[in-house]
């Protein structure tokens, strides 16, 4: 358990390892009581026995714990109806006397109950205080060290494939035949390119490839292998993400077009330019790789074409459902174009189709804050839209946030359902009480502060606004009306409760059981699906 600064309270009681020294703490507290009392005792009307003995009885119990609380009780009652019940310096038992000892140890009893209890309660929270900052530190310490493992194998995967590219460039050199040995080439060359482009697309935080970034480094590395430094280059691509499984092939075929036309169309040149564009069409991606060389034989046609890399690229391209063919370019030069389609909008393909996974990777999906926010009961609601790229109509998808509104996570979260075809919107569910755009951050006061929202908002109001965001969503020009529900922790429970709008064909909803229900229930996670309505 780490050690962590203790406050004042969550120490008592004080002494618990040297009870001795607790008890006649709380004995001398009851004489000192007693001998205060009959100092004011003159000052004093007649029927006031045990005035100075509580704040004993409390202190000792406060301070000292239950037992030393009970002890001084005891003694100070039998100090109270000996020196101030009448008739003084006796024990005489009468019913007055024992009607005022009864209602004095019932007062005391209930004085120590509640204390002890609040010490029970801050030893509870103390502990759980404890006992989260440990387990803190150890999925920091988890993070930290699962992080640099991952590192370790991307770095050991990489250099793998970069040793594995050396040696075939060695074996070439004991080749004598032109044709293998410019085989082995190829193959040594696409093997370390593999390794360098391995190392770009994999992080240990899952994030999404940002397209353009990607495509600026991976041009600028291969113009670079190819040692000639009077090639200039320019890349176009618009904003969005695209997920590493399918960026894998991509980057390989731009690769192998960058590569011919460094060897083919501007070879025996100093200087030359290279231009990559991507652009989206109604029908998917469509990569084009520009040169301004000496362009393509008479004749040319890349299915006939024997070269390894063309033959790679075509295979590439065909497992991405798409097509690659290299052209002539005007005015001058030659021009590869890798052309992939989208799956039908809003049509995801059965699970067991064996294009299931390619189709669903080229669509890009964008996602900016509404400007004409969305009105609700409780005032104008600022919502997130998430969209593909490529214009058309999709179904709509309304996410709601965890407790810290729309973060980072969420929004890679709502651009990887909108990747899949939907329409997705994302409201703030704090709009009340937080300014727009606000996103509260992933610690103790940004939780604190999401819990207290999360209770202080009526849930009459959560539903207000979910009927608010079902309407706007509706009525979005790129939602076509079908609409589904989605939520993670406290969105899960408001995606559920938005689902039982009849408008709502689907839902899934997650969330986290409280820690008392974790005791019992021993799941993480709690998914509710309902299919799409016909």
């Amino acid at each position: 358990m780490t050690a962590t600064p203790l406050r004042f309270l969550e120490r008592l009681p004080l002494l618990w390892d040297r009870r001795a020294i607790a008890y006649g703490v709380a004995v001398a507290l009851s004489i000192a009581a007693c001998a205060i009392r009959i100092g004011v005792d003159h000052l004093l009307p007649p029927g006031f026995p045990f005035l100075t003995f509580f704040p004993a009885v409390i202190i000792s119990s406060f301070l000292l714990g239950r037992g030393p609380g009970s002890a001084a009780a005891l003694l100070c009652g039998v100090l109270a109806w000996y020196y101030f019940i009448a008739p003084r310096q006796g024990f005489t038992l009468g019913v007055d006397t024992a009607v005022a000892l009864l209602f004095y140890a019932a007062v005391a009893a209930v004085d120590i109950a509640l204390v002890h209890w609040m010490q029970q309660a801050n030893h509870r929270l103390r502990e759980e205080r404890e006992r989260n900052a440990d387990l803190a530190l150890r999925s920091g310490l988890l993070a930290d060290r699962t992080e640099v493992l991952f590192r370790e194998l991307q770095h050991r995967v990489s250099n793998n494939l970069q040793m594995i590219g050396a040696v075939l460039a060695l074996q070439k050199r004991g080749i004598a035949d032109p044709a293998a040995a410019l085989a082995l080439d190829n193959a040594a060359t696409k093997i370390t390119l593999i390794g360098r482009i391995q190392r770009q697309l994999y992080d240990t935080s899952g994030s999404l490839i940002a397209l353009d970034q990607f495509l600026h480094q991976l041009t600028a590395d291969v113009i670079e292998a190819g040692g000639n430094p009077g090639i200039v280059h320019s890349v176009s691509a618009p904003p969005g993400v695209m997920f590493p499984d399918a960026l894998i092939p991509v980057a390989l075929i731009m690769a192998e077009a960058i590569a011919n036309a460094i060897e083919h169309g501007l070879v025996g040149r100093d200087y030359g330019s290279i231009r990559v564009d991507l652009v989206q069409t109604t029908t998917g991606l469509q990569l084009c790789v520009t040169d301004d060389g000496a362009g393509l034989p008479e004749g040319f046609d890349t299915r006939g074409s024997t070269s390894l890399g063309l033959k790679i690229a075509t295979t590439l391209a065909r497992q991405l459902g798409g097509s690659f063919d290299v052209r002539s370019a005007e005015p001058v030069g030659a021009q590869s174009v890798l052309t992939i389609p989208h799956s039908p909008a809003g049509q995801p393909l059965p699970h067991d189709h064996p294009q299931r996974r390619i189709h669903r990777y080229p669509r890009v999906a964008s996602g900016t804050p509404s400007d004409d926010a969305m009105p609700s009961p409780g005032g104008v609601m600022r919502t997130h839209v998430f969209r593909p790229a490529v214009e058309g109509r999709y179904p709509g998808v309304l996410l709601f946030s965890e407790i810290y509104q729309v973060t980072d996570p969420i929004r890679r979260l709502a651009a990887y359902v909108a990747g899949h075809g939907f329409c997705v919107a994302v409201p703030e569910v704090y709009h009340e009480y937080e300014r727009p755009g606000t996103v509260l951050r992933y610690d103790v006061a940004g939780t604190d502060r999401g819990n207290a929202l999360k209770v202080t908002k009526p849930v009459h109001a959560f539903d207000a606004d979910a009927v608010a965001a079902l309407d706007g969503l509706a009525a979005h020009p790129a939602c076509t009306g079908r609409l589904a529900t989605m939520g993670v922790c406290l969105g899960g429970h408001l995606a559920y409760r938005a689902a039982l709008d009849p408008r709502v064909a689907a839902a899934a909803c997650f969330t986290r059981p409280t820690s008392t229900t974790a005791r019992w229930v021993r799941a993480s996670r709690m998914t509710v699906w309902r299919a799409w309505r016909s």
